[in-house]
């Protein structure tokens, strides 16, 4: 070697050594591209969810997955809470899977549900609005995946699409209507007839003339119309001898709907 030559101070690597890097280099690469591939599948389910509800059905393609790309999903058990009755109101929620009981428990323990949810819909949109605390408990019914969005984002959402805003101040009014209803039914109505009133409501938007499976249990019945649970069951039997529903394990068959539509018409 002469003066003038360049010294190389350079080691290489044993070859062993080379794939050792190579595969742990292809495993981080694998996992970054599944992780990727598995959050984009996610955004787009959720983008699916959030086309099928009222709130958002008039956004693009494009503008959905962007709102769910704002989303945090997480898993929640069963008979686990998403959230308090007067826990402040911070985020709203999308139900990707499960099912969750909104629901109040009085001082005595007495549970009262107003709404059962199921994949696809929407809590806690409006408190987030006022910042006010939660009016009502969020009780998960069975395993769920629950998306949520913090109220922040979800106010600079709606200044970026003002119609949104006008849709939830038009459902909110729809609501308060619906509210004051019910109330009345409760103080003016037979439970009979509430009963009977109910079971046609859960099938409004179901189109066909066959027999219509409901997925509700008699104690969420009996909650929903702020009975006991014996007397509910006791006018259902009655329903259920009448061949118009038929009565099943955590569910209700109906079996004549016009039949109970004539019930309601007549108030009988």
């Amino acid at each position: 070697m002469g003066f003038d030559d360049p010294i190389d101070n350079r080691k290489t690597l044993p070859v062993s050594d080379c794939k050792q890097v190579f595969k742990a280099l292809s495993f981080f690469l694998i996992n970054f591209i599944q992780t990727c591939v598995r959050r984009k599948m996610s955004q787009f389910i959720i983008a699916d969810r959030l086309d099928k509800h009222w709130l958002f059905e008039d956004r693009s393609k494009s503008e959905l997955v962007m709102i769910a790309d704002k989303l945090n999903t997480i898993t929640y058990p069963k008979n686990s809470y998403i959230f308090h009755e007067y826990d402040d109101s911070d985020k709203l929620y999308i139900i990707i899977d499960g099912e969750i009981s909104i629901e109040t428990v009085s001082i005595d323990g007495k549970s009262t549900v107003f709404a059962n949810l199921l994949p696809g819909e929407i809590f806690g949109e409006f408190a987030i609005i006022d910042s006010g605390v939660r009016s009502a408990s969020a009780r998960v019914i069975r395993d769920s995946v629950i998306s949520s969005m913090s109220g922040d984002t979800f106010k600079s959402i709606l200044r970026d699409f003002p119609d949104m805003g006008l849709k939830m101040a038009s459902v909110l009014v729809s609501r308060l209507r619906d509210t004051n209803r019910k109330l009345q039914s409760v103080n003016t109505e037979t439970l009979p007839h509430r009963l009977v009133s109910m079971l046609v409501h859960l099938c409004k938007d179901i189109e066909t003339t066959d027999s219509i499976t409901i997925k509700l249990t008699q104690k969420t019945l009996a909650d929903r119309l702020s009975a006991s649970r014996e007397k509910v069951n006791k006018h259902l039997q009655v329903l259920q001898n009448r061949k118009l529903i038929k009565i099943k394990r955590g569910e209700l068959q109906i079996l004549n709907l016009n039949g109970l539509k004539s019930l309601v018409q007549w108030g009988q």
